[in-house]
């Protein structure tokens, strides 16, 4: 059974919210795995996401053992699937393209096995009119 208290996380998208997402994450000592369809963001990604990480420990904001523990575990994953495959909680921060999500959900659906929680941020409420099978779960509560 899976810790609850630290979660595997899959980000996609890296991104100026992705690395958000993937500092904030790990300085909570979760596990990461961040994927982005652009390689050149991944490699900057990895460097950034250390200083940021870095910057919240110094700040008294993330326990520095733990974050260290998560930030040497920080997995950039191969592609989509592998990012998600043993995810406990998917955040999606891709840039607002509603048929590059919709793309994004079709290429998981079916692979992943675990339950999973897709951030979707603003656009949640617009995937419901996507007239596509794997969207319209995603867009179910």
């Amino acid at each position: 059974m899976a810790d609850l208290s630290r979660p595997r996380v899959a980000v996609i998208g890296a991104g100026h919210r992705g690395r958000g997402w993937t500092a904030l994450a790990l300085s909570r000592g979760w596990p990461v795995s961040l994927y982005d369809p652009d390689s050149s963001l991944l490699q900057r990604a990895s460097a950034d996401v250390g200083q940021r990480v870095r910057r919240l420990t110094d700040q008294g904001r993330a326990d520095p053992l733990a974050a260290a523990g998560a930030l040497a575990s920080l997995r950039v994953g191969r592609s989509l699937l592998h990012a998600v495959g043993d995810a406990e909680l998917v955040l999606d921060a891709l840039p607002l393209d509603l048929v590059g999500r919709q793309r994004l959900v079709e290429q998981s659906q079916g692979q992943v096995v675990r339950t999973h929680f897709w951030h979707f941020g603003s656009l949640a409420c617009r995937l419901k009119r996507v007239p596509t099978p794997a969207a319209q779960q995603c867009a179910t509560p």
